[in-house]
C-alpha cells in the first residue's frame, strides 16, 4: 500500500514480518477478519495485545498527548476536590498537571506532577479525581495507526509477535526454543528502541 508515492505499513505487514522472524514461508492477507488461515487466526489473536503492551511499557513519544482535562460540575469523592472525565482513548495516565507549567516538571513556584487518583463514580463511569483546579493531563494513548509506530518501535513489535507465534505454529521442543530466542531478540529490540525513543526530547 502506498499513499503519496510513499508505503505505508500495515498490521498484515508487521504479521508477515514476524511470521518471517520464526522462519514461517506462508503468508497472510488479513487480520481483521483473519483470511482463514491457522497463521492469520494466531495474528488476529496477538496481534492487539502486543502493540498494547509495547505502548503501556514506555512513554512513546508517538504515542503520548497532553490536553486539557474536561472538568464534572461536582466530586463525589470528599477526599478530592475535582473530578474530571477520563480522556477518549487513554491507555495509560503519566501525569496531571497545572495549566501554568511552564514544562512537565514546575511550574513557576511548585513541582509538577500533582496527586491524582482514578476510580469509577457512583455510576460505574471511571472519572479522574484530584484537588488541582482547571488540570491539564499528559497520557498514553492507545495508537491503531502503524503509519505513527517509529521504526524501532516496529522492530521491537516484530520481535514480540514473533515470541507469540512461535508456539502456535512451531511445536514442540523447536518452538519453545524458538519462542526464547524471539523473546531475548524482543528486548534487545525493545531497549534501543526507548533508548531512540528518550532522544527525541531535551529538558
Amino acid at each position: 500500500i502506498t499513499i503519496g508515492g510513499q508505503p505505508v505499513v500495515t498490521a498484515v505487514d508487521i504479521c508477515n514480518t514476524a511470521l518471517d522472524l520464526i522462519g514461517h514461508a506462508k503468508r497472510i492477507t488479513e487480520i481483521s477478519p483473519p483470511d482463514g488461515s491457522a497463521e492469520a487466526e494466531v495474528c488476529a489473536e496477538h496481534y492487539t495485545s502486543c502493540v498494547n503492551e509495547l505502548l503501556d511499557a514506555h512513554h512513546w513519544n508517538f504515542a503520548t498527548v497532553k490536553r486539557e482535562l474536561v472538568a464534572l460540575s461536582t466530586s463525589d469523592d470528599p477526599a478530592w476536590d475535582y473530578c474530571y472525565q477520563l480522556p477518549e482513548g487513554m491507555l495509560r495516565l503519566i501525569s496531571i498537571l497545572p495549566a501554568d507549567a511552564t514544562d512537565n516538571n514546575y511550574t513557576v513556584n511548585a513541582a509538577v506532577p500533582v496527586d491524582y487518583e482514578i476510580h469509577a463514580d457512583e455510576d460505574e463511569e471511571v472519572r479522574i479525581y484530584t484537588d488541582l483546579e482547571d488540570a491539564w493531563i499528559r497520557f498514553v494513548k492507545y495508537v491503531d495507526s502503524p503509519g505513527l509506530f517509529s521504526p524501532t518501535f516496529l522492530e521491537a513489535l516484530q520481535w514480540k509477535l514473533a515470541s507469540r507465534f512461535a508456539g502456535p505454529l512451531i511445536k514442540g521442543t523447536e518452538g519453545a526454543a524458538e519462542r526464547d530466542r524471539c523473546t531475548q531478540q524482543y528486548m534487545m529490540a525493545m531497549g534501543k528502541a526507548t533508548q531512540n525513543d528518550a532522544r527525541q526530547q531535551r529538558r
